[in-house]
């Protein structure tokens, strides 16, 4: 049986809050940039192989144009962080 502590580790979150917000900004500038490139990159690899850049690409021309971006809040939990985030299109946020 493995001690709590153990267990704790085991499944901490191994982003820190401005390792999180970093990769957070390089995602929403491959949105707002239509960077399918970078988007697939950043894709689980089972996911990756189930998917090839062009169709990414596709996705996302076909969204409404980004005009600006921030992060709101970082949140790091045990075993994923949560970011929040704003992104504004002429429809608003």
């Amino acid at each position: 049986m493995i001690s709590p502590a153990a267990a704790k580790q085991l499944t901490r979150t191994e982003l820190t809050p401005a390792q999180a917000t970093t990769a957070a900004e390089l995602l929403l500038d491959a949105l707002k940039n239509r960077q399918g490139d970078v988007m697939h990159d950043a894709l689980a690899a089972p996911v990756q192989s189930s998917v090839d850049v062009n169709s990414v690409q596709a996705r996302l021309n076909q969204r409404a144009a980004i005009d600006a971006t921030r992060v709101v809040s970082v949140t790091p939990g045990y075993n994923t962080t949560t970011i929040d985030a704003v992104v504004t299109t002429a429809s608003g946020d």
